[in-house]
């Protein structure tokens, strides 16, 4: 992890050369508390709790079922106002990983393709969160598990 400084803010800049990457975890604090950016795509789901997420110069409030995307170039940090247990899932993609999945019909990378800081919350309709497997309760349903 690199340290960098860019509009008077001090950031971290991480570094990956996995293609794909998906961790889901529990805890009182959020992973990374300082201001950071990735070279890749970034994914974040809230399952249960309640986090603060800063992107540039906005606030996201995030509640069980919120879901935050971040392109390469979007410096952010979550906080955990609560100190209240929260459970996420994090996905990192490359852009190049995505990009073999796209056709001419349908771009995969459009919703990473705006103005940093904007439109990063995505609200997902309770359809949306049954078609992905996860309950109201914050559980996701593994088929693996049946």
């Amino acid at each position: 992890m690199n340290s960098h400084t860019n509009k008077s803010r001090k950031y971290h800049y991480d570094y990956s050369n996995q293609p794909f990457s998906c961790d889901m975890m529990t805890s009182p604090a959020a992973g990374n508390t300082e201001f950071h950016m990735h070279n890749r795509f970034e994914l974040y789901y809230l399952l249960d709790g309640y986090v603060q997420y800063f992107v540039e110069n906005v606030c996201y409030n995030m509640t069980p079922g919120s879901l935050i995307l971040f392109s390469s170039n979007e410096i952010h940090k979550a906080i955990n106002t609560t100190n209240t247990p929260f459970s996420r899932i994090v996905i990192h993609v490359s852009p190049d990983f995505i990009k073999q999945y796209c056709t001419s019909r349908t771009n995969l990378l459009t919703c990473f393709h705006r103005k940093p800081g904007e439109g990063n919350l995505v609200s997902l309709s309770d359809a949306d969160r049954a078609r992905a497997g996860i309950h109201d309760s914050g559980k996701v349903v593994s088929s693996l598990s049946k």
